[in-house]
């Protein structure tokens, strides 16, 4: 009678370099052609036997590596959010800074039209009361009020304009270029100001020249008769 002999199947490995099929017996990858060094083995006490120790490690499996990708990504997404909005709530803080000083400013304005009939006479009092002082209170900038001035000289204009870029207390430095803004309408008021009466003080430099050529005229006229 023939002896029956059964044959196990060997076991198989992933190479850990490219992932190819290779038999346990192999020393080297067919594929890429990488050595398998095998693991010396340790003493073990013949009572107890050790687990087997694997001569192979397996490649990460690639849905960890896709899961590993998307936490990091999801951290350095969040930490980006965080960091912009926190610059979002700066920006509206200031936005809501430099509206407070606006209608600050369009306040004090509207008080010195009120009270003198132009908006330059809260520079002025500022001027006057200084930095340190607070300004008046007022009720409502609606109803006119009464103020008696005491007639004076004029102000410089270039002096008035120097104190008024170094006046400070009108919303710090986020309204420095509202009073950079004052400063050159103050200048172009002026300039029309002088260009309009240069024109009139230039017409009637000619009218009164027409005048006297006409009244040379009538005179020489009567000589004559």
């Amino acid at each position: 009678m023939a002896e029956t002999v059964i044959f196990e199947p060997e076991e198989e490995y992933e190479c850990p370099a490219c992932n190819t099929i290779v038999k346990e017996s192999d020393p080297k990858c067919p594929q890429c052609g990488t050595v398998f060094e095998e693991e010396e083995e340790e003493e073990q006490d013949l009572e107890t036997p050790s687990d087997p120790v694997a001569t192979r490690v397996a490649p990460a499996r690639p849905e960890e590596i896709t899961q590993s990708v998307i936490y990091d990504a999801i951290i350095a997404t969040r930490s980006d959010l965080e960091e912009i909005q926190e610059r979002l709530d700066g920006l509206v803080k200031a936005q809501e800074a430099i509206e407070h000083d606006i209608s600050d400013i369009k306040n004090r304005a509207a008080i010195g039209k009120a009270r003198t009939g132009s908006t330059s006479t809260v520079f002025a009092d500022d001027l006057e009361r200084g930095e340190d002082e607070e300004p008046p209170e007022v009720k409502s900038v609606m109803d006119p009020v009464e103020v008696e001035y005491e007639e004076g000289p004029e102000k410089d204009t270039s002096q008035m304009i120097k104190e008024l870029s170094q006046l400070k207390g009108i919303g710090g430095s986020r309204a420095e270029g509202l009073v950079d803004l004052g400063i050159e309408s103050i200048d172009d008021v002026i300039e029309v100001r002088l260009t309009s009466a240069v024109k009139k003080a230039f017409g009637g430099e000619l009218r009164a020249k027409e005048a006297q050529k006409h009244a040379k005229r009538i005179l020489k006229d009567r000589g004559q008769a």
